[in-house]
């Protein structure tokens, strides 16, 4: 399972025990979301205004006999103009929280508090072309804004 909810993390039987006991950070230079309008749809990239890197909260697991190791990145309410495009993002961690986040035990619920609004103001949401939803692509040509954007 990619992401975890916030919400849910601590007591969730399929996350509780990575949340107590194996948290990590997944780096980000920023996320994708898709709004669609009937047919349409329209991809947009969140990122850093001045391309900061984030660090997003993340549990991970390592599975059966050959030890195959996952993660799952905790997911919040979105909130600002992020949630005009998606109803959840990235729960992301500045790096004042990064000790404590990977440290665990003690009370949770502040690790788990999405981002101010100063922080998710420096977020800027971008419009990009529709090759990001094709995994053979890759490259920096996908982060480049359409001519036109239909949506948003």
């Amino acid at each position: 399972m990619i992401n975890a909810r916030a919400e849910t993390v601590a007591e969730s039987k399929a996350f509780a025990p990575s949340f107590a006991r194996r948290r990590c950070l997944v780096p980000a230079d920023g996320w994708f979301e898709w709004v669609r309008d009937g047919k349409q749809k329209q991809a947009y990239y969140m990122t850093p205004v001045g391309g900061a890197p984030l660090a997003f909260a993340g549990i991970w697991s390592a599975w059966g006999k050959e030890s195959v190791l996952t993660c799952s990145v905790i997911t919040t309410a979105a909130l600002g103009d992020l949630a005009r495009v998606h109803d959840r993002m990235p729960l992301i961690l500045p790096p004042e929280r990064w000790a404590d986040w990977l440290a665990g035990g003690g009370d949770p619920e502040p690790l788990l508090r999405p981002l101010d609004a100063a922080a998710l103001a420096s977020i800027e949401v971008r419009p990009v072309g529709p090759a990001v939803g094709n995994v053979r692509n890759n490259g920096p040509e996908l982060l480049t804004p359409p001519t036109e954007v239909t949506l948003f």
